[in-house]
């Protein structure tokens, strides 16, 4: 059996802590695939810059290595993935999280308002998913969670691509929520109804994301660039934000207007209302 070893690991509780799964490869793609361990999705890449919760970073040349095909069983153990003839060694792996720092002090909303002008970010979302998508994040930054499950309810699954642009936005949302709530039961609770509402909604893949989100755990570009928004003193992260807004078709542009639409609620959460143009 050839051997791979992993160049670190990034994994949530779920994975780090099951013994043995049995499980299929979901997806594959030129540059990552995915595969599903029941609800359970780890995805195997070879990009160093992404830190994509619940991944297995290679190589670059280990991954060109790697003969994956859709459907093929693989094994998950506490040493590695098992795929037919390649073992993904995981031992010495360092396991890194998706997480925000502990360390925050909120940007004033003029700071905030600044650096959202300074990078020239226009997009919105196609039809009503932008809208919604405001809305929530006015009743969220308000900690009004009753009306964000009404709208998560009419989100989740709303808009195209493989992970639906609603989605992608929910997350920018609850990343920006993690990072500026000082009390993490608003955010938590946010992400979970949304990861529960999703079921039978939307995409596997996009659910993966939304139980991370359930979780605290984004990925790094979105946490560099939510952190460089509205942490007090910071610069716009320009790295970062190229990095999101090249993920994907233009899942990286939803997350993002996701997160803008959050950062303006959140610094000013009672002049920032439904429906404000």
């Amino acid at each position: 059996m050839k051997a791979i070893i992993a160049v670190e690991t990034r994994l949530g509780p779920d994975l780090k802590n099951a013994p043995a799964l049995r499980g299929r490869v979901h997806s594959v793609f030129s540059r990552s695939f995915n595969v599903a361990f029941g609800d359970e999705i780890l995805t195997v890449h070879a990009d160093g810059q992404s830190g994509i919760p619940d991944s297995l970073l290679l190589k670059p040349e280990d991954f060109a290595g790697l003969r994956t095909e859709a459907f093929e069983c693989a094994f998950w153990t506490s040493s590695g993935l098992l795929l037919d003839g390649t073992k993904i060694d995981t031992a010495s792996a360092p396991d890194k999280g998706n997480f925000f720092g502990s360390e925050f002090v909120a940007a004033s909303k003029p700071e905030i308002v600044e650096r959202i002008h300074s990078i020239g970010f226009c997009h919105k979302l196609e039809g009503k998913g932008d809208s919604i998508s405001r809305d929530i994040a006015a009743c969220l930054a308000k900690g009004n969670l009753a009306s964000c499950e009404k709208l998560l309810a009419k989100a989740i699954g709303l808009g195209p691509g493989l992970t639906p642009s609603a989605d992608d936005a929910i997350l920018g949302i609850a990343a920006a929520a993690f990072r500026y709530f000082a009390d993490k039961n608003i955010p938590t609770k946010f992400s979970q109804a949304a990861y529960r509402i999703s079921e039978n909604r939307t995409s596997d893949i996009s659910r993966k994301y939304l139980k991370c989100a359930s979780q605290g755990r984004f990925a790094i570009p979105l946490i560099r660039v939510v952190d460089s928004l509205l942490s007090s003193g910071a610069q716009v992260d320009y790295q970062a934000l190229a990095k999101l807004l090249a993920s994907g078709h233009s899942s990286g542009k939803d997350t993002l207007r996701g997160a803008i639409l959050a950062a303006e609620a959140l610094a000013a959460p009672d002049t920032y209302g439904i429906n404000d143009a």
